[in-house]
């Protein structure tokens, strides 16, 4: 099973814990833009990876909320995929 997590960049230490924690799950294989590689079309690779994931997570916080880029791109796709 793929999935996908969706997080600010201002959570990173948030994010870290959660990752962390989520380490003992292995059913699922979590991606997440760290493994975006230097020279990669970063808004490419993350649009390759939203429609091939079965779960997405979404760590949701004022700072997920005040990004524009999450909210048009990563959080709409969940919404839709929702529906």
């Amino acid at each position: 099973m793929k999935g996908f997590i969706s997080y600010s960049h201002q959570d990173i230490a948030l994010f870290r814990r959660l990752k962390k924690h989520l380490g003992f799950v292995s059913e699922v294989n979590f991606w997440t833009d760290q493994e975006i590689l230097a020279g990669d079309i970063w808004d490419a690779k993350i649009l390759a990876q939203l429609p091939n994931s079965d779960l997405i997570l979404l760590c949701v916080s004022a700072d997920f909320y005040a990004s524009n880029y999450i909210r048009a791109k990563e959080l709409s796709h969940a919404r839709d995929r929702q529906r």
